[in-house]
């Protein structure tokens, strides 16, 4: 344009100078330069009028550039305020989304709180159980230990064991002796149950040692879960920078522009310059619509993990409930183990009230007495025992005492008859008032008590066989381990009774043959008188 306005400033001054020298009278010389200066001005004007179409093209092509250039700014504004649309949408839902994985964590940790909380009570609670099941456990095992002789074919079971020790309690009054028992089976068995219990403990140990172990590998995804959302809001902070390094280049393109805009000698750069700008603002127009798509692609992601978060729940919740889940398991089996403790010992309480005078309702304290009074009855049933067997030893000893008094009884009966017979016979001197009707009359008194000596030996022999067959069967009675001890007490009645009856029978027997004896020596003495 300045160019221009040049041009017609000269053309101006050459119309000037032309209306002067048609004022002045020219000379020939004169008229020829002036010829010259017109034709040289001609050429001029040519130049100029050419150069005037050309700066009119490039005029008109400026002005095209410039209406590209405002669309392309106007495009350009446009994507910026998609752009910023755009980034402000993904710094609203990058602010929702780590809200609402704050909230679920947050909810998460609460309910890992809550199901920790849970776990302990129940691990406590497990533990509580636990230890008053050993605490049974180590009573009855204790009772097992010092009175082995108890539990005779007795397993090692705690309940089977609870239920033979009532049933001794039940039993024990009327009992006599306890069986023997061969003990190291038992401890096998209890060795072999705190085995199994030492592999639960050690299964429940190892189980919370992965339950923590996955409790730190999830809290480690969570971190990264939160790292990676850190390194989303980098990569959105970088968009920002690089969009904005972006508006920065855009402006010193404009600048650039403006520039170039203004030199219009250098018109095939220029152009070369204006298409390889165009070029590079619609790689950029493309960049940007590649922003925006993955801006857009970016909103639905984050749009789809925040459904995913709201709706999903956490697996960790999953396996702590599981984990609940058995725990509340062992505890409630642990829980029935030992109310079957409780109910076989309130039976025994109510059938047998009478062995718990001034004893508490405590369970332990009832496990206890029942201990102690098994330990009381044993002692006693030891002592009964002992006597029972001096006794015993004592009678034989009578009736091996009697057995040998009436040999000798008998063996002096028989010596001394044929004997004094013969003396009476020999010392009797014949007399009509004895006569031989008499004598025959004592030989058959003398042959009775004979028989009835006899009879008592046949009765003496009947009652040793009869206390060996008592003995006999109180022997496999004993073996057998089926007798009680109101049995034996019976049988041992029954023994001292029959060994009373005995020793008075065989005093009597003695007595009267004793007294039958000097009766017969007194009548011969007086017969022989």
């Amino acid at each position: 344009q300045y160019e221009i306005e040049k041009l017609q400033e000269e053309l101006a001054q050459l119309k000037q100078s032309s209306i002067t020298s048609h004022v002045d009278i020219p000379s020939n010389e004169d008229t020829k330069s002036l010829q010259k200066i017109i034709e040289q001005q001609s050429e001029e004007l040519k130049d100029l009028s050419e150069k005037y179409l050309v700066l009119s093209s490039q005029v008109e092509l400026q002005n095209e550039i410039n209406r590209q250039k405002n669309e392309t700014e106007e495009q350009l504004k446009i994507y910026e305020d998609q752009i910023q649309h755009l980034i402000h949408e993904h710094e609203n839902l990058v602010e929702e989304l780590q809200k609402k994985t704050l909230s679920t964590i947050v909810t998460v940790d609460n309910e890992c709180q809550t199901d920790d909380q849970q776990h302990d009570k129940l691990t406590q609670i497990n533990m509580k159980l636990k230890r008053i099941l050993q605490t049974f456990k180590d009573k009855i095992h204790r009772i097992v230990i010092e009175k082995p002789e108890l539990f005779i074919n007795i397993s090692e079971d705690t309940s089977e064991r609870l239920d033979h020790l009532i049933s001794t309690i039940g039993h024990q009054a009327t009992q006599i002796n306890l069986l023997q028992t061969d003990h190291a089976s038992t401890l096998a068995m209890y060795e072999e149950q705190l085995q199994t219990l030492i592999q639960e403990r050690n299964a429940l140990v190892d189980q919370q040692v992965l339950q923590s172990v996955d409790k730190q590998q999830e809290s480690a995804e969570l971190k990264q879960s939160l790292i990676s959302q850190q390194d989303v809001d980098e990569d959105n902070q970088s968009l920002k920078e690089i969009i904005k390094q972006q508006s920065e280049e855009l402006k010193d393109l404009n600048e650039k522009y403006f520039n170039l805009s203004s030199q219009f000698d250098s018109n095939i750069n220029l152009q070369l310059e204006f298409h390889k700008e165009k070029k590079e603002m619609e790689e950029r127009i493309i960049n940007y619509e590649n922003q925006i798509q993955n801006l857009i692609h970016e909103r639905t992601n984050l749009l789809e993990e925040i459904k995913k978060i709201t709706s999903s729940p956490v697996p960790t919740i999953d396996n702590e409930k599981q984990t609940t889940d058995k725990l509340l398991k062992i505890n409630n089996k642990l829980k029935r183990i030992l109310q079957i403790f409780k109910d076989k010992i309130h039976r025994l309480v109510t059938e047998k009230p009478d062995l718990f005078i001034n004893i508490g309702e405590e369970t332990s304290e009832r496990l206890d007495h029942l201990i102690a009074t098994v330990e009381y009855q044993a002692t006693q049933i030891d002592l009964m025992q002992t006597e029972r067997d001096q006794s015993e030893k004592q009678l034989q000893n009578q009736i091996q005492e009697l057995q040998n008094s009436l040999d000798a009884c008998r063996y002096q009966i028989e010596n001394e008859r044929p004997i004094k017979t013969e003396q009476l016979v020999n010392a009797t001197p014949p007399s009509d008032d004895i006569s031989r009707a008499t004598i025959e009359n004592y030989e058959k008194q003398i042959h009775q008590l004979q028989q009835k000596l006899s009879q008592n030996d046949d009765e003496r022999t009947l009652l040793r066989e009869r206390l060996n067959e008592v003995e006999l069967e109180f022997r496999k009675t004993l073996d057998d381990r089926l007798s009680t001890t109101n049995m034996y007490e019976e049988q041992l009645q029954s023994l001292v009774q029959e060994r009373d009856a005995l020793v008075q029978q065989q005093v009597l027997q003695t007595t009267e043959n004793q007294y039958e004896i000097e009766k017969l020596q007194e009548e011969l003495a007086q017969l022989k008188q």
